[in-house]
């Protein structure tokens, strides 16, 4: 799927008791999807990725992800490759002003690869405990059995904030 100028606003993924907790408030991707000039703004995730969801391949270029909530990780950005290898690619984009009840409240990496090139990372915001996951305010990387890739260029982290550790970015 290619996209451009394709606004989300305001989504809400909710629990259902067939169907069980959706992750994604605005934009859930298990496919090979490039998005450019588009946002993803003021949406809400039940569990994780509170704006988008990626688990295979996501390009952003030229996007907005901003204000976006999510109660457990991900508020901007959830990417997880633990059902198949997954990749995010996120270019000249703006991710502002999310939030999380857990870690990566810009945007969570669970085992997928990711592409930060020209991305501005500010004012996100992960609130909660350790115990909670709470860590990396901009950025939160979390490998399992395989070792992730995270490249990041001529990109800025600014003013974010992590109530447990890695106010800007987080990786274990």
């Amino acid at each position: 799927v290619t996209a451009t100028n394709l606004h989300f606003r305001n989504g809400q993924g909710g629990c259902y008791p067939v169907y069980g907790c959706s992750m994604a408030g605005a934009f859930h991707n298990d496919g090979i999807t490039h998005l450019s000039f588009s946002s993803v703004i003021g949406s809400r995730g039940a569990t994780n990725g509170g704006g988008i969801v990626n688990k295979h391949h996501l390009t952003l270029e030229n996007c907005v992800v901003e204000d976006n909530r999510a109660l457990q990780v991900g508020g901007g950005i959830y990417s997880s490759g633990y059902a198949h290898p997954s990749s995010l690619t996120v270019r000249d984009t703006r991710v502002y002003g999310n939030m999380t009840g857990g870690g990566g409240a810009g945007i969570h990496v669970e085992e997928s690869e990711v592409l930060l090139e020209r991305v501005t990372v500010q004012h996100n915001a992960a609130f909660g405990t350790p115990s909670a996951n709470a860590y990396g305010g901009g950025l939160s990387v979390k490998s399992g059995s395989e070792p992730v890739t995270v490249v990041v260029t001529d990109s800025v982290f600014t003013d974010n904030y992590s109530s447990a550790s890695g106010g800007a970015i987080f990786a274990s």
